[in-house]
């Protein structure tokens, strides 16, 4: 093997390594690089305000044109699968996009509903 292929190979076999040591920053941080917070975790309404916070947050991310209505072209790209699914049913007046609002009211009706078909004994509410 002549000199510049040995050069070549051995700086790509340090290059793959290097990529593969050092995977920079990414959406996922493995279970132990986590810290524990020092707060306790939220539950019953805490924990709900935060769902909505989030989701609130990830609705106006969605909202591509500033509008404060998300089309059902706009939920999809931005990620909001549940949205897109019960676009229909959340765009009860069929305007062809909906609020925030529509949609926190549709998930406070289903709520209801789920709660009003629970069967006592299961723990377990959908």
């Amino acid at each position: 093997m002549n000199p510049t292929a040995i050069l070549l190979t051995a700086l790509l076999a340090m290059g793959t390594a290097a990529a593969q040591t050092n995977p920079g920053p990414g959406p996922y941080l493995p279970p132990d690089k986590r810290m524990p917070s020092s707060e306790p975790a939220a539950s019953g309404p805490a924990l709900r305000m935060q769902a909505i916070q989030k989701l609130k947050q990830r609705f106006e991310q969605a909202d591509l044109d500033g509008n404060g209505r998300l089309t059902k072209e706009e939920a999809n790209k931005g990620g909001l699968g549940f949205v897109v699914q019960h676009f229909d049913e959340i765009d009860s007046a069929h305007h062809g996009s909906v609020s925030f609002d529509e949609l926190k009211a549709y998930l406070v009706e289903r709520r209801k509903q789920a709660r009003a078909q629970h069967i006592p004994g299961n723990d377990k509410l959908p």
